[in-house]
């Protein structure tokens, strides 16, 4: 729970900052590809890559500029057994986010990327612990709305705007969680 309220509420955002630019910035020189070849320093660099970036870069292009790279750090984790060796449900979400954030130039591509995701989503509720599968449903969610939405987009735009739709689709879903997390009590995640 507190990992949850960490990221959720913002705390991670300033950690990000402070703990992991050096680290961003190494992996994003190709110097940590080599992580890749575990399945945790594979989940690693694709959170480095899909979140991580977003923070330490922040307003500028270079912070979407490496969601190519998870994406495929995803793709190829679910095709060598990477994605399968991952110990619980938690790891397994944050393998797959990068097929829900990385827009193709192709979008029939990008709609395949989100099938996978929403596939995956779908199977995970099933995994999460009995007392969190309403979360684990309200998190699935989120790639059927990517995928909803994607036909409209017709290109990756440059630099991410939030549409209003959107913001109030995430808002409804963040508070939808946070209920369905003050009803999980104090349960460890």
């Amino acid at each position: 729970m507190r990992l949850w309220n960490w990221r959720m509420r913002g705390g991670a955002y300033e950690e990000v900052l402070t703990r992991f630019p050096a680290i961003t910035a190494r992996a994003a020189a190709g110097d940590l590809d080599h992580w890749a070849d575990t399945p945790m320093g594979r989940r690693a660099l694709i959170i480095i890559f899909d979140q991580f970036t977003r923070s330490v870069w922040a307003g500028t292009p270079r912070a979407y500029a490496y969601d190519e790279r998870g994406r495929d750090l995803c793709l190829e984790g679910l095709k060598n057994g990477h994605f399968d060796a991952l110990e619980n449900v938690w790891q397994e979400t944050a393998f797959k986010i990068p097929l829900e954030h990385c827009e193709c130039m192709d979008p029939a591509d990008h709609l395949a990327n989100l099938d996978i995701a929403i596939s995956i989503a779908d199977r995970l509720i099933d995994e999460a612990p009995q007392h969190l599968r309403q979360v684990s449903q309200v998190g699935a969610q989120q790639p059927q709305r990517h995928r909803a939405e994607c036909p409209f987009r017709p290109s990756p735009p440059p630099r991410r705007v939030s549409r209003p739709a959107l913001l109030a689709f995430a808002g409804k879903q963040f508070v939808e969680l946070l209920q369905l997390l003050r009803q999980c009590g104090r349960r460890a995640l």
